[in-house]
């Protein structure tokens, strides 16, 4: 874990983007892997590579967004195969910010490496100077599963930063308390952490948290909680015990429509983040969760 950069530059292809992540530096990005639109008159659908682009380039001309992020959404009009590389070629003709590529399997994380190597010059550059992070996630409990190994084991391989998250579910998936399931979120991010240092000394990482309570009548995630908020506190200070950059938090909430508890939950999520010093935020744009 010790070998781990405390920070470190992602390079965008407009110098004037570079982002420092960790020490008192907060980086905002979009969400992350919506599969659907919802229009202004209510209607939902689902996701397209049309909306993909639109919400690249919001992201790219936002002055409150410092990356145009990953999967902004799931664009379901685009075969799996050829997905991945539709999205981060969109990521590099519609902005010039730093984004995240696919972490969808050894392959798929090859892909996205190599297009940021015929971007920025190749790969030995982007070796000395990262330009590509993306995120994995492990699989509570105790688990990361063959996609998410492939891919954590290619951008290591290759140099490139990797957020290594756990979503532990207090009473279901991990333990009820939120002392037992922040060990349990430990142990499994470390595990990742240490993977990556074992297979390239000197990766850089995120400690990431996505952790929150379970809702015991859904049996689904609550993260616009007053938990989901102490986890991230919690999860920043962990980081900075073991001497990363964290990620946390977001405009969460667990509102079905844009309503007052949209509004003051999202608010409540982002603003501990924001104070606690988290480095890394996605879903800092309103996330809105569905149930069907």
């Amino acid at each position: 874990i010790k070998k781990a950069p405390s920070q470190f530059v992602l390079h965008a292809r407009n110098p004037e983007n570079n982002l420092v992540c960790g020490g008192e530096n907060i980086i905002f990005m979009p969400g992350y892997g919506s599969p659907f639109i919802h229009e202004a008159d209510g209607t939902r659908r689902n996701s397209t590579m049309e909306d993909y682009d639109n919400l690249v380039k919001l992201a790219g001309a936002s002055k409150n967004l410092h990356m145009t992020g990953g999967n902004v959404v799931e664009p379901t009009d685009v075969e799996d195969s050829v997905r991945h590389l539709k999205m981060t070629y969109s990521h590099i003709v519609n902005s010039d910010k730093c984004f995240m590529g696919s972490a969808s399997g050894y392959e798929k994380a090859k892909d996205s490496i190599d297009m940021a190597a015929i971007l920025f010059g190749g790969s030995e550059i982007i070796r000395q100077k990262p330009a590509l992070i993306c995120l994995i996630n492990s699989v509570t409990p105790l688990k990361y599963d063959v996609r998410m190994l492939g891919a954590l084991m290619a951008y290591a391989e290759a140099g490139q930063p990797m957020v290594i998250t756990s979503l532990v579910m207090a009473g279901s998936t991990g333990p009820a308390s939120l002392a037992g399931a922040l060990a349990l979120q430990n142990a499994e991010v470390l595990a990742g952490i240490a993977l990556a240092q074992s297979i390239n000394p000197g990766t850089p990482v995120v400690y990431g948290s996505s952790s929150s309570i379970t809702d015991m009548i859904s049996g689904s995630l609550a993260i616009g909680t007053p938990e989901c908020a102490l986890f991230t506190s919690a999860s920043a200070q962990m980081a900075r015990f073991y001497g990363v950059p964290s990620r946390g938090g977001g405009g969460l909430t667990d509102s079905n429509i844009a309503d007052a508890q949209a509004g003051y939950e999202s608010m409540m999520t982002l603003m501990a983040a924001a104070s606690t010093g988290i480095n890394f935020v996605l879903h800092t744009a309103f996330q809105k969760k569905v149930f069907r």
